[in-house]
C-alpha cells in the first residue's frame, strides 16, 4: 500500500490525533515568515491539521488561507477555520493539491509532510507545488534535515518508512528558486542532539525573471 493511501485512510487520523493536543507555541514557521517580513496576499499550507497556524496568519496577516491534510479528523475540526475565519481546508496530499488553480499562491507551507511522501510521487509533489506557486513567491518548508538522505522505519507504522533528507534541493535544483533563509534545530531544542533529531525551516523564493539571463552569469575574479 502506497504511504499516500494509508495516510488517506488511517494513519493521517493518527498522526493528528497524536499531535493535536500538543503546544503550538512557540511556531517557528509563524516566527520565520514574520523575521523574513513575508506578507503573502494567499497561503496554502500542506498539512494543515485542523488550520491552526493558517488561523493565525489570517488573524495577522490578512492573508487569504487554504489547507491541506489527509486527515479525516482533522478537517472535521477545522469548521472553527472556516467559520471564524474564513479559510478553506479540505483532504488531500501533497502529490495532488486538486482544487488549487495554476499561479493562484503567494506561498505555499509544508507542515512536516514531506518525510512521509511516497518516494515515487516526491517528484509529483514537486511539480504540483511548482505548478500553483506564483512568480516571486514563496515556499517554506518545515520538515526533517539530512545533508545526506537516508530511510528510517516509521515507528508509529513498521509497514512504511519516513525520509530524511534536504529536501530544498529538490526546488534549488531549479535555477527558478533560491534559499532566502534557513533554520537548523533540534526536535525539542535549538540544537539537534543526534543526526535523526535534525530539524529545518526553509524558506525559498521562486522568480522566473532573472533564473535563465541571456548570458551566463559568471563570478568576477580580478
Amino acid at each position: 500500500m502506497k504511504q499516500s493511501t494509508a495516510f488517506m485512510l488511517r494513519e493521517g487520523d493518527k498522526y493528528y490525533q497524536r499531535n493535536f493536543s500538543k503546544s503550538r507555541e512557540p511556531d517557528h514557521v509563524f516566527e520565520a515568515i514574520k523575521d523574513n517580513k513575508l506578507k503573502p496576499h494567499t497561503v496554502l499550507e500542506v498539512g494543515c491539521g485542523d488550520g491552526w497556524r493558517l488561523r493565525r496568519i489570517r488573524t495577522d496577516l490578512g492573508a487569504v488561507c487554504y489547507g491541506i491534510d489527509p486527515s479525516k479528523d482533522a478537517i472535521n475540526d477545522a469548521p472553527q477555520s472556516v467559520e471564524k475565519y474564513g479559510i478553506s481546508c479540505w483532504r488531500g496530499t501533497a502529490d495532488k493539491l486538486v482544487g488549487v488553480s495554476d499561479n493562484s499562491i503567494d506561498m505555499v507551507i509544508y507542515g512536516f509532510c514531506l518525510y512521509l511522501v511516497d518516494r515515487e510521487d516526491l517528484f509529483n509533489a514537486v511539480a504540483e507545488c511548482d505548478r500553483v506557486l506564483r512568480d516571486g513567491g514563496h515556499i517554506v518548508i518545515h520538515d526533517f534535515h539530512s545533508s545526506r538522505p537516508y530511510s528510517r522505519i516509521y515507528e508509529h507504522a513498521p509497514e512504511l518508512k519516513s525520509y530524511k533528507q534536504d529536501y530544498a534541493a529538490l526546488w534549488l535544483a531549479n535555477p527558478a528558486y533560491r534559499m532566502v533563509g534557513r533554520q537548523i534545530f533540534g526536535t525539542d531544542g535549538p540544537l539537534p542532539t543526534s543526526r535523526d533529531d535534525q530539524v529545518t525551516i526553509a524558506i525559498l523564493r521562486k522568480s522566473m525573471h532573472d533564473a535563465w539571463p541571456e548570458e551566463p552569469q559568471y563570478a568576477y575574479i580580478p
